[in-house]
């Protein structure tokens, strides 16, 4: 009698503190089917991704396209689901913690239902070749914007011997097809010859390509891009002047949208050097000291063969003071800024450590660390809101005012006047 009550004692010691642990357990399940049919998807791969502790956690439909994926901590989720030949889908981020139900030991459990419709995706085939019509093996192929997580090819593609490429996976909608030469793969012997990144059908340029459309479930071929073959160059110079005791932050090659094509290494007598420069319109950029109070020099360059460039020349920054004015009988809209774009020989070129800076409550501004021709930029207006014109010290200019600084010079009475419906 005695050895059965020692037992139950020893039992209750052991079942009294786990029903008081109060463990919470989370579930989350659903089901996933075709977007265009509804009928259920097998065997596809389903997670779940706990964003405060990063762990993932995957399961699998059943012939239901049903899931279920228990044993979640409590917290804030997100759900992917992907199956062969579909683009992969990805939930709204969910909290599937909180307590539904207590079982017999006190632990907690609750359950969320999330339903995950994937369409089909589409695929897109074609060839790369150069000038001549010859196949380009070699050359990587991407899909920009939305692509799938699973299916052949998916993402990007590398030509093969015949220049022919495939991708799959790639999301229905309107979409930007890229070629561009892998780095590893050895270049000729002449070193200055080289390919360019070019989008359908052959343009260097973005907002030229072709989009190429992709309804789900289709293949999309003939896709055939011309990568041609220019010639790459090298840039050379010097600071022509150079302030006395200024140590040079950097020498930058810009293109015209404002992208930094390469920085250039700068030696102690202030020499510097650039090789494999592609062809077109560049900004030669030199800056020193703060980005605000120091010196900075730019030459244009039309790049068509190897240049030398010795009238490089860092001035002081200068500055630019002025107000931007509501319409009358309208109180100014919170949250503006003003920003400025480099002008040179008519094209605009958007500086990197340009200042961006807010706008005070009666609409004063000051732009520090600015050099050359400045075109003005209001950001941050409301629907409908725009710069109606512009004027400095009283002369009224066009819109987008531009104004032009000497070396150190501060250009005060700017006014940018705003005008909405």
């Amino acid at each position: 009698m005695r050895a059965v009550l020692l037992m139950a004692m020893c039992a209750c010691a052991i079942v009294g503190p786990v029903s008081g642990i109060g463990t919470e357990f989370t579930s989350v399940s659903g089901r996933v089917t075709d977007a265009g049919t509804d009928q259920p998807l097998i065997k596809a791969s389903v997670k779940a991704f706990n964003l405060d502790t990063r762990m993932v956690q995957t399961s699998h439909t059943d012939l239901f396209g049903a899931y279920e994926i228990g044993g979640l901590q409590g917290g804030f989720y997100y759900v992917t689901a992907s199956a062969a030949g579909y683009a992969s889908v990805r939930s709204d981020v969910v909290d599937i913690g909180g307590p539904s139900r207590e079982d017999l030991l006190g632990s907690r459990s609750s359950f969320r239902e999330i339903n995950l419709r994937l369409t089909r995706a589409g695929a897109v085939e074609g060839r790369v070749l150069d000038s001549t019509g010859e196949a380009l093996a070699n050359v990587e192929v991407l899909v920009e914007g939305s692509v799938a997580d699973v299916g052949p090819g998916a993402r990007t593609a590398v030509t093969n011997l015949a220049g022919a490429y495939y991708i799959g996976g790639v999301m229905p909608g309107e979409r930007v097809v890229v070629a561009r030469q892998i780095a590893s793969v050895p270049r000729s012997s002449d070193m200055s010859r080289m390919r360019r990144t070019v989008f359908f059908p052959g343009t260097t340029s973005r907002d030229e390509a072709v989009r190429v459309s992709v309804a789900a479930g289709e293949l999309v071929s003939g896709i055939d891009i011309n990568l041609p073959e220019h010639r790459a160059y090298t840039i050379a110079g010097s600071l022509s002047r150079r302030p006395a005791g200024a140590e040079v932050i950097s020498v930058r090659l810009i293109s015209r949208g404002g992208k930094s094509i390469r920085t250039f290494v700068v030696s102690a007598d202030g020499e510097f050097r650039g090789d494999e420069i592609g062809e077109g319109r560049h900004l030669l950029l030199a800056r020193n000291g703060p980005s605000d109070t120091g010196n900075a020099g730019f030459v244009l360059l039309d790049v068509f063969q190897d240049l030398r460039v010795d009238n490089l020349v860092l001035e002081p920054v200068g500055t630019i003071v002025g107000r931007v004015v509501a319409p009358s009988g309208n109180a100014l809209p919170k949250g503006l800024g003003v920003t400025t774009r480099l002008v040179v020989d008519g094209d605009e070129f958007e500086i990197l450590g340009d200042p961006l800076v807010q706008v005070t409550a009666d609409g004063r501004f000051v732009l520090p660390g600015l050099f050359g021709s400045r075109r003005l930029v209001v950001s941050g207006l409301p629907a409908g809101w725009a710069p109606g014109g512009a004027s400095r010290q009283g002369m009224v200019g066009r819109t987008p005012l531009e104004v032009s600084l000497d070396p150190g010079e501060t250009v005060s009475g700017v006014e940018i006047f705003l005008t909405r419906p």
